[in-house]
């Protein structure tokens, strides 16, 4: 059952961590909490949505390379709309579209009013979506890489649905960046001339109990 106490966001982390373990799992702890869910992520002060789209604002001075607002945008793993509202605030607006597996928790994003079109795949290693490939001019996610079911090893397939020359921002909690090859998948998918690394940034207010994220930005070639 979701916790609903006053530690409701602590309670909500720490079950995921210890007692999520598979996509099944995660799936329907997803499903049972997403009432719960947005009250959760403001008591541990959550700010991967807001990242997301600092890091592209970062990349925008560093390059003098102006983002589109009205590009298409993919928002993988979208929740309750939490990134997408980050990305209308941020100026984008494009034609946003949702990947998304729970209902419970979409049922939530469309109360916001900003989702053009769901998807309601997966993600999972080696697994083909049924996005289009060379759909999006951009592709986000926040805080939906884990142990769990999108593991480092999915990036290939976020890549797939990014049109040509287009970009992917994702925040990940630095503790399972660390724990994972993430850099050398970035580097093997560079290497192999699919993406190029645009930018990297480390934030230290990923939320309470877990203080560093880091946003990386690829630019699919």
């Amino acid at each position: 059952m979701a916790d609903t106490s006053k530690d409701l966001g602590f309670s909500w982390v720490s079950n995921i961590r210890t007692g999520v373990k598979t996509t099944e799992q995660e799936y329907l702890y997803y499903q049972e909490t997403a009432k719960d869910y947005e009250k959760a992520m403001e008591q541990i002060q959550f700010t991967a949505p807001k990242r997301c789209f600092d890091s592209l604002a970062n990349c925008e001075k560093a390059t003098g390379a102006e983002i589109p607002r009205d590009s298409t945008i993919l928002d993988i793993g979208a929740g309750t709309g939490l990134t997408g509202l980050a990305s209308r605030e941020a100026g984008f607006t494009g034609q946003l579209d949702a990947l998304e597996p729970s209902d419970e928790m979409f049922a939530r994003a469309l109360e916001k009013n900003i989702y053009n079109h769901r998807y309601t795949d997966f993600i999972m290693p080696d697994k083909v979506t049924s996005v289009p490939e060379n759909k999006y001019d951009l592709v986000v996610s926040s805080a939906v890489f884990s142990n769990r079911s999108v593991t480092e090893k999915c990036l290939p397939e976020f890549v797939r649905v990014t049109k040509k020359g287009g970009l992917i921002s994702s925040t990940v909690a630095k503790s399972y960046w660390d724990e994972v090859p993430f850099e050398q998948t970035i580097n093997t998918l560079c290497k192999d001339g699919i993406a190029k690394l645009e930018r990297i940034d480390t934030f230290d207010d990923f939320c309470s109990g877990e203080k560093h994220s880091i946003n990386f930005i690829l630019k699919k070639m």
